[in-house]
C-alpha cells in the first residue's frame, strides 16, 4: 500500500478547522507508537527484578564462577536506565512537537511503518519512532552485556534476542526491524567472538557445557548460526503479521476520517435545511396571517349580502355569492390550518411540557364530536385508561385527537363506527384512532402526512378538506417527542397511531 497523504477531513459547521489530527475519536500514529513504545519501559523493570532474582539464585547455588556481582551491577544500571527512559518519555509527551530540519519525511519512511506513514503529524511520528529505535538498540547492548556475564556462547539467555526482534516487528517498519535485528545479531556475535580470541573474559557454565565450549569453533558456529536465522526468520515472519496489521489500522483511519468528513458535510446540510423550513414557516405564517383578516372580511360580507341586509338580491346572483362565499370559506380554513402547521414548527424546544390526563382530554374530544358523529350516524365511542398521564402542550395534544377524530367521521359511511383508545407502553404513551371508513389505497399511504395532500380515493369521497389535518398531526407529535404512523386498507378501515412521550 503506498502511504499517499489522504484529505483533510472537511471543516465543522462552525467553520474553525479541527486544530489537531488527534481530536476526538480520531487515530494517531505518534501516539500509538508511543503508546507501545512504554511496553519496554514496563518490561524492563520486570527484566531488573528478574537479573536481580537471577543472581540471588545463583549466590544460594554457590555458582561462584559467574560474576554474580558484575550481575547485580548490571541490574543497577539497568534500573537507572530505565528511569532515565521513563523521565525522557514523559517529557516528550508533554513536549510540543518542532518541525525536524529537513523535513520529517525521511525518518518516517525509513523507521515508522509503511502502511501508518502518511496519517497526520510527521514531526511528531518521526520523533517517536526514533525514541523508540534507541530504545531497542540499546537494549540489545545491555542483553549483550548480561550474556557475557552469563556464560556467553553457552547462555540459554540468548532467546531474549527474539523477544525484543518480536516487538519491534510490532513499533517499527520491516527496514527498521531488519536493521536492528542486525544490531542485537553482531553484538551478540562480537560478545562470542571478543570471548574465543581472548579480548574479553569468559564467564563459563561449566556445570551445564564443557569448559572449553566458548573456543570451539563449531558451538560458535552453530548457535550463531541457528539464532541468526531464528532472529530473521522471526523479523520476517513478524513484519508480514504486522504490515497487515498495520494496514487494516490505516483503512480504518482513512475510513474513520472520511465518515468524520461526511457527518460533517450532514451537520452543515442538516443546519441548512433547518434554516430553509424556518425560513419556509415563517413566510407561510406571514402569509396565512395576512390573508386571514381579508379573507374573514369578504366572507362576512357576502353573507351579509347573502341574508338581504344590502338590499334584494336575485336568484342567479345569490347562486354565484353563495358559491364564492364557500369558496372563502375554504381559503379562510387553508389559512387557518397554515398557521396552525407554522406554530407547530416553530415551537420552542425548551418549554416544559406539563402533566395531562388523558382521560379527560379524550372525552372532552369525544363530546366535541358527538353531535357531528350523530347527525351523520357514526358510532364514536372512548376506550382509555383513566391512570394515563402524558406529558406535553395540552393545546397541542387536543388538536392532534381533534384532527384524527374529525377526519375519522368525515370517511366513515352511515352505520360505521370511529374508537379512541390509550393505552400505556414502556415509558410512552400510545393514542389510537380507528374508524371502519373507507380505508387508504396502498398508493396514498406513504404520502398521507405531506401538506395539502389528499388521495384520490378520499377526494371522490368527501369534497371539504385542506388536506393539512395529518402534517399538523404529524408536526406536533415530532415536537412533543413523539411519532405518527397509520395503517390501512382500503374499504376496511383505517388506524392511527400516535405515540407521545409518558415522562417530562
Amino acid at each position: 500500500m503506498t502511504a499517499s497523504t489522504p484529505p483533510a477531513p472537511a471543516s465543522p459547521p462552525s467553520g474553525k478547522p479541527p486544530t489537531s489530527t488527534t481530536e476526538a475519536g480520531e487515530f494517531s500514529v505518534s501516539r500509538e507508537i508511543e503508546r507501545r513504545t512504554t511496553w519496554f519501559i514496563k518490561l524492563r523493570w520486570l527484566a531488573a527484578a528478574g537479573v536481580i532474582g537471577m543472581a540471588a539464585l545463583l549466590r544460594l547455588l554457590s555458582l561462584s564462577n559467574l560474576a554474580v556481582g558484575p550481575i547485580l551491577a548490571f541490574a543497577s544500571a539497568l534500573i537507572f536506565y530505565n528511569a532515565v527512559l521513563s523521565v525522557i518519555a514523559g517529557r516528550l509527551r508533554n513536549r510540543p512537537v518542532k518541525q525536524i530540519r529537513g523535513g520529517a519525511d525521511s525518518f518516517v519512511r525509513l523507521l515508522a511503518p509503511r502502511a501508518l506513514v502518511g496519517l497526520g503529524h510527521e514531526a511528531a511520528v518521526a520523533r517517536t519512532a526514533t525514541f523508540a529505535s534507541a530504545q531497542i538498540t540499546l537494549d540489545f547492548l545491555f542483553l549483550a552485556v548480561l550474556l557475557h556475564f552469563c556464560g556467553g556462547v553457552e547462555s540459554p539467555f540468548s532467546v531474549f534476542f527474539v523477544f525484543h526482534v518480536v516487538l519491534t516487528s510490532i513499533l517499527l517498519s520491516r527496514r527498521a526491524t531488519y536493521f536492528e535485528t542486525t544490531v542485537g545479531f553482531l553484538l551478540f556475535a562480537a560478545v562470542v567472538l571478543g570471548e574465543y580470541f581472548g579480548v574479553i573474559g569468559h564467564h563459563p557454565l561449566d556445570w551445564f557445557w564443557p569448559a572449553d565450549a566458548y573456543r570451539s569453533w563449531k558451538v560458535i558456529a552453530t548457535t550463531l548460526g541457528v539464532l541468526g536465522t531464528t532472529l530473521y526468520l522471526v523479523s520476517y515472519l513478524c513484519t508480514t503479521i504486522a504490515t497487515d496489521l498495520h494496514e487494516g489500522i490505516r483503512d480504518n483511519v482513512l475510513l474513520a476520517r472520511q465518515l468524520a468528513g461526511d457527518r460533517r458535510k450532514l451537520e452543515i446540510a442538516y443546519q441548512t435545511l433547518r434554516e430553509s423550513e424556518r425560513t419556509k414557516s415563517q413566510y407561510m405564517r406571514k402569509v396565512a396571517h395576512e390573508l386571514r383578516g381579508p379573507l374573514g372580511t369578504i366572507e362576512t360580507a357576502l353573507k351579509v349580502v347573502l341574508q338581504g341586509m344590502a338590499g334584494e338580491v336575485g336568484e342567479s346572483s345569490r347562486e354565484l355569492i353563495g358559491r364564492a362565499q364557500r369558496r372563502a370559506g375554504e381559503l379562510s380554513a387553508v389559512t387557518h390550518d397554515l398557521l396552525l402547521l407554522a406554530r407547530a414548527r416553530e415551537a420552542g424546544r425548551d418549554e416544559q411540557p406539563a402533566p395531562i390526563a388523558v382521560a379527560g382530554l379524550l372525552a372532552d374530544v369525544i363530546g366535541d364530536f358527538s353531535e357531528s358523529a350523530a347527525a351523520k350516524g357514526v358510532t364514536l365511542s372512548l376506550d382509555t385508561d383513566a391512570e394515563g398521564v402524558v406529558y406535553g402542550d395540552p393545546v397541542a395534544i387536543r388538536q392532534i385527537v381533534a384532527n384524527l377524530v374529525e377526519n375519522a367521521i368525515r370517511y366513515t359511511q352511515p352505520g360505521g363506527s370511529v374508537t379512541v383508545a390509550s393505552r400505556s407502553q414502556s415509558r410512552n404513551l400510545v393514542l389510537e384512532v380507528v374508524d371502519t371508513g373507507i380505508g387508504i389505497g396502498a398508493e396514498d399511504l406513504p404520502r398521507v402526512f405531506d401538506e395539502f395532500y389528499r388521495g384520490a380515493h378520499a377526494r371522490e369521497y368527501a369534497a371539504g378538506g385542506t388536506g393539512l389535518g395529518l402534517a399538523i398531526v404529524k408536526a406536533i407529535a415530532k415536537h412533543g417527542g413523539g411519532d405518527v404512523a397509520v395503517e390501512s386498507k382500503l374499504g376496511q378501515g383505517t388506524r392511527f397511531t400516535v405515540t407521545l412521550p409518558g415522562r417530562a
